[in-house]
């Protein structure tokens, strides 16, 4: 695989940078209608592209809010996201917002599309204690990935 098609982290699964992240937040923030192709990373649309051709079911990465990083998993099948946070808060309404309309997005070029009210978002919490619950975001993801137990 080339190196700027997203790091493979299983045959279906792809992890995405922060920058890919913030990308997808950007261009939907506002409207599915105003997403423009020109505002995302050459690597995320080849990722897009996989995705849309059956070749990717989901994607996994971590995305850094204002005070801390939570991680971050998106299931195309079936679809829904999941979404780790060691201070066990939601994710902002403006990430949601702009993730699910980018599923949204990527279901219907792929022939699949839902209704942005059926994707749902799946809060994991660490049953660690507090103070060492801030490496929650690594477990979610190797979860998802390996579907190995975490406890």
């Amino acid at each position: 695989m080339a190196p700027n098609n997203g790091v493979e982290a299983s045959k279906r699964c792809v992890f995405l940078t922060v920058f890919d992240l913030d990308s997808i937040v950007g261009t939907y923030g506002v409207s599915i209608r105003n997403a423009r192709a020109a505002d995302k990373c050459k690597q995320l649309l080849e990722v897009e592209n996989r995705i849309i051709s059956g070749h990717v079911d989901s994607v996994a990465g971590v995305l850094h809010l204002e005070n801390h990083w939570t991680s971050l998993v998106i299931t195309f099948r079936p679809p829904k996201i999941l979404y780790g946070d060691s201070l066990r808060g939601s994710m902002p309404s403006n990430k949601t917002s702009s993730f699910q309309q980018w599923m949204c997005h990527m279901l219907s070029r792929s022939g699949h599309g839902i209704p942005e009210s059926d994707i749902s978002i799946y809060p994991q919490f660490s049953r660690t204690p507090f103070h060492v619950a801030s490496l929650h975001s690594i477990p979610l993801v190797i979860w998802h990935v390996t579907g190995w137990s975490l406890h």
